[in-house]
């Protein structure tokens, strides 16, 4: 670095005609790498060996009649040769229809633009700023993004053209993927090189879809999965429940009790399967492998886009490297356990048709079986499952919650509703859907304002394709060129939505004409073009395979979330930096979905119990608080309660210990055990408890709710137990 900043002072024109040439020279290779791996330009060898050569024998001076002549050469042919890209450049927008766009500079193309804004972890905001473009470019432009070529879409009858209207040309998944190309490193690594459901193409992709379709995405098995996913939702409102009965309300663990609700969905729907609140390792490796790729996969990973750069080694691939390979080994482990559990059913004769599978996995099994999947393509198919059922409608539904904090009439008018159409008696169904239009018009509002995955997943043109911009203008897409759609800036767009499109307002679903029938839509016929300003599950070919139950979950879970608490800001949060005027700071963070800010894992929420929250039971392994008046009587259902340790809350130490903590305590000389909530020290009772110390240490360090309320006790032995509680069993 000092022989180049010397150079600098000294040789200014020669120092910057060198670093001409490398970044000329690098962009020459790496766009040839980028289209035809393996073939690369002479010039840009000559140029990069001659520097090469140069630098080492003179370092950064410049002595030497012929080096400095050869380098001066070196330069001028590598910049005459970026002149001549930009010209074939501006040849093919001209003559060729190319859309319009920014001119690529060397090497980083456009790149250097999608930083202008970011995010407070400092991604970049790229659905902003390939929005703010649309403006100076107008609905369709084209720039390149490192090496790929790249046109971005901001109207719905273009997005409608490109994706449904001529879907057969541009259904890729990655770069020239119909003739052989692969996916960029990140991509390769996430999905095996495009493998499973998502980042796959052609007749693969098809019969995958469509296993899926069949099993779930379907309107009909979508809607018996149903009570799976109410299940889910009363473990998480018996979640929630115990935190505002052994505490002042204030919900610490928001985003987490979400994710392992949607995980344990899409367990139980793959492998039969759940986890309840003691989450073992295998859980934490996968949700942190969720959130770890939904993170990072978009971020923004040089070599992605600079092909010449993987010859580098990266960090980030090391890291990404190592995340989905503990990832692998876990879900291999866990497939590999389901499949001695099929096999032996299988040779049993137990196994025989689709109606004897216990779940997913297993029909995958059979469709392997017959030779239609591969251990592979079915490994990242789970995981493709896994990976989109546990973020989208966790994420969907923490900015419900952030939204009904920072918008209180707009959560007392859906209090209102629902108490009128569903009442304190029941829990919400799958039919109440129809009763709660101002809900439901909520729900849209939010994944409009806040549109889950803001520019979708790429397409890539198989085929050159011509599409109009709607003003008489067509253009050319070369095959191999990425698509995106901004769905956030359709959404956003005051022409189509108004000129309040940026404001939080449930009822224009409602009130405006325009939006009459504009719904949740998947593969659904739009009553207009102008209807695609909508795309929460995108839209043509392509489009979420698995929306017809993502709509069953987002409702169940977000109706019964508004049913069963009252959403408002905890003492802490009303104090935060992050509220301004009652409102929480809604900035997104971007990802592969855009996620908010963590304010349910920070404290700054807070749950008022309603009636309803009375009704939800838990599952094996959940917390199962009810609050009677002013006590704990906590158990698995009704038959339990009258075992139940009747603990006056206000006489509960109101320390609180986390189940990692209890777990500590699980011999003679410290044990404590948890009883509907509430934790004890049974140390001193071990010697004088009737069924002796043995049977007090088997359930020692855990929570022993099920089993003490299947042994019965006297009212002396509840009384004696009831005078040990040290403190709170937390999340």
């Amino acid at each position: 670095m000092t022989g180049l900043a010397t150079a600098l002072a000294d040789k200014p024109q020669q120092t910057a005609a060198i670093l001409c040439a490398v970044l000329v020279a690098l962009r020459r290779i790496d766009l040839a790498l980028a289209k035809v791996p393996g073939e690369i330009p002479k010039l840009s060898v000559a140029a990069l060996v001659g520097l090469f050569v140069y630098l080492r024998n003179n370092g950064l001076a410049f002595g030497g009649k012929f080096a400095t002549a050869a380098l001066k050469y070196i330069a001028l042919a590598a910049f005459g040769t970026y002149l001549a890209d930009l010209a074939a450049h501006f040849y093919q927008r001209l003559f060729k229809g190319l859309p319009p766009g920014p001119v690529p500079m060397p090497l980083v193309g456009s790149l250097h633009l999608m930083i202008k804004q970011t995010d407070p972890d400092g991604a970049p905001l790229i659905h902003r700023v390939t929005g703010d473009m649309l403006k100076d470019y107008g609905p369709i432009y084209g720039m390149y993004l490192g090496s790929y070529y790249t046109v971005i879409i901001g109207k719905p009858d273009i997005a409608k053209e490109a994706f449904v209207t001529k879907g057969l040309t541009t259904s890729d998944r990655c770069a020239m993927q119909s003739h052989g190309g692969h996916h960029v490193p990140s991509m390769f690594i996430a999905t095996r090189d495009g493998q499973g459901i998502a980042m796959s193409t052609g007749r693969y992709w098809r019969k995958v879809r469509t296993a899926l379709e069949t099993n779930i995405s379907r309107q009909a098995p979508a809607e018996r999965n149903a009570p799976i996913v109410m299940r889910e939702v009363e473990s998480f409102v018996c979640a929630v429940r115990n935190e505002c009965q052994i505490g002042d309300g204030t919900i610490g663990s928001l985003t987490g009790q979400l994710k392992r609700e949607s995980m344990n969905i899409a367990t139980t729907l793959l492998f039969s399967t759940r986890f309840g609140r003691d989450l073992p390792e295998d859980f934490q490796v996968l949700k942190h492998s969720v959130e770890y790729i939904f993170k990072n996969l978009s971020s923004g990973n040089a070599s992605d886009m600079i092909p010449v750069f993987r010859a580098v080694p990266s960090p980030f691939l090391r890291e990404f490297q190592r995340v989905v390979t503990k990832r692998d080994e876990v879900l291999g482990r866990i497939i590999k356990e389901h499949r001695q559990k099929y096999d032996d059913l299988k040779k049993a004769g137990q196994m025989k048709e689709r109606s004897d599978c216990r779940d997913l996995v297993d029909q995958f099994f059979m469709d392997q079986d017959a030779g239609q999947l591969t251990a592979d393509e079915l490994h990242v198919v789970v995981w493709d499952i896994l990976f989109a059922m546990t973020d989208t409608s966790a994420s969907t539904n923490e900015w419900l919650v952030y939204y009904l904090v920072s918008y209180p009439e707009v959560q007392r008018k859906v209090h209102e509703e629902i108490d009128r159409e569903i009442g304190h008696e029941r829990l919400p169904t799958l039919a109440d859907r129809e009763r709660l239009p101002y809900f439901w018009a909520v729900i849209k509002e939010i994944m409009r304002i806040r549109t889950i995955s803001p520019v979708l997943a790429p397409h890539y043109c198989s085929k050159d394709t011509q599409l109009s911009d709607g003003k008489g203008n067509k253009y050319t897409l070369p095959t191999g060129t990425a698509i995106f759609v901004n769905a956030w800036s359709m959404a956003l767009d005051e022409e189509l939505w108004g000129p309040d499109a940026k404001e939080f307002r449930p009822e224009r679903w409602l009130e405006d004409e325009r939006n009459k029938g504009l719904d949740l839509h998947g593969k659904e016929e739009r009553a207009s073009t102008e209807h695609y300003k909508y795309i929460p599950f995108s839209l043509g070919q392509r489009n979420c395979p698995g929306y017809s139950f993502a709509k069953v979950v987002t409702f169940m879970q977000a109706v019964t979330i508004a049913q069963c608490f009252e959403w408002k800001l905890s003492e802490k949060g009303k104090n935060s930096k992050l509220v301004k005027d009652g409102k929480l700071d809604l900035q997104e963070f971007w990802g592969l979905t855009i996620m908010p800010h963590r304010h349910g894992d920070e404290g700054l929420i807070a749950a008022t119990i309603r009636p309803a929250a009375a009704l939800a039971n838990p599952l094996p392994g959940d917390f199962g608080a009810l609050v009677a008046e002013d006590r704990i009587l906590e158990g698995v259902g009704a038959s339990d309660r009258t075992a139940a340790v009747d603990v006056p809350l206000k006489e509960v130490p109101s320390r609180k210990i986390t189940a990692t903590e209890l777990a500590k305590h699980n011999t003679e000389s410290s044990c404590w055990i948890a009883h509907q909530g509430v934790v004890y020290d049974a140390t001193k009772w071990l010697p004088d408890h009737p069924g002796g110390a043995a049977q007090i240490l088997d359930v020692a360090g855990r929570d022993a709710t099920r089993e003490f309320n299947d042994v019965g006790h006297s009212d002396t032995a509840l009384k004696t137990l009831a005078g040990l509680a040290i403190g709170r069993l937390v999340a």
